[in-house]
């Protein structure tokens, strides 16, 4: 079960980037190695250098949308992958005690968690739509439930394959409508890929803030608490 943690980042999220790999220097096992992509012409942090086994600059989707790019850049992680499986983390993902990335499988097969598009409220269940226009077909489940999120790397690869208009889609959207871990889960779920599919979700040691919001001293203050502490 070999794992790549990939993480993409940019810019205005280098701040929370380099408190997310002091956590993950501190809490994170069980990965073969460790991939950042950054736009072309950024400089990443020098915590990133220090830390991940490659940074990728990325220049394929400087043009776009960043929220739209972002995700293309992940879309495109098994073009620069030599693992069997991708671990997606975020910027704004710290992680809160020590985990081993084997831990999510079951069965040597990756734990994907997902639920009902009919359980969930209208805020929630507007991806369905999303992924119908991407894809072609309703999907049954919405699957960007915790982070962070595993995936084959030949899935990702398989729905690029099978999906070559997908980059133009995304890149013709101007709200930002597209999750491309909606769109990967779909895939790989009615495509049967052997995943551990399951309903039954128990979060990740990971805490998700929401970047666009800035550190404030109080989430500074939690976030070092995290890191500092003592387990």
């Amino acid at each position: 079960m070999s794992i790549t943690l990939f993480v993409r980042s940019y810019g205005p999220d280098y701040k929370w980037l380099t408190y997310a790999i002091a956590s993950m220097q501190k809490y994170l096992t069980g990965y073969a190695t460790s991939m950042l992509v950054v736009p072309e012409g950024e400089v990443p942090p020098q915590e990133a250098f220090a830390f991940f086994d490659s940074i990728i600059y990325s220049r394929q989707y400087n043009s776009i949308d960043g929220y739209i790019a972002q995700q293309l850049d992940k879309l495109d992680a098994y073009k620069y992958v030599e693992t069997e499986h991708i671990l997606y983390t975020d910027s704004d993902c710290i992680y809160t005690d020590y985990f081993n990335l084997e831990d999510m499988f079951s069965l040597k097969q990756p734990i994907l968690y997902m639920t009902p598009y009919y359980l969930l409220p209208p805020q929630g269940g507007h991806w369905q739509g999303v992924v119908e226009k991407a894809l072609g077909f309703v999907p049954t489940h919405e699957f960007m439930r915790t982070f962070p999120i595993m995936h084959r790397t030949e899935t990702v690869r398989e729905l690029s394959e099978a999906y070559p208009h997908l980059y133009n889609h995304a890149q013709g959207i101007t709200n930002r409508a597209f999750s491309e871990f909606n769109c990967i889960g779909a895939f790989a779920y009615q495509r049967n890929h052997p995943y551990y599919f399951t309903e039954d979700i128990k979060p990740w040691p990971c805490t998700q803030y929401w970047s666009w919001g800035g550190i404030s001293p109080s989430i500074k203050t939690e976030i070092e608490s995290i890191i500092n502490a003592t387990h």
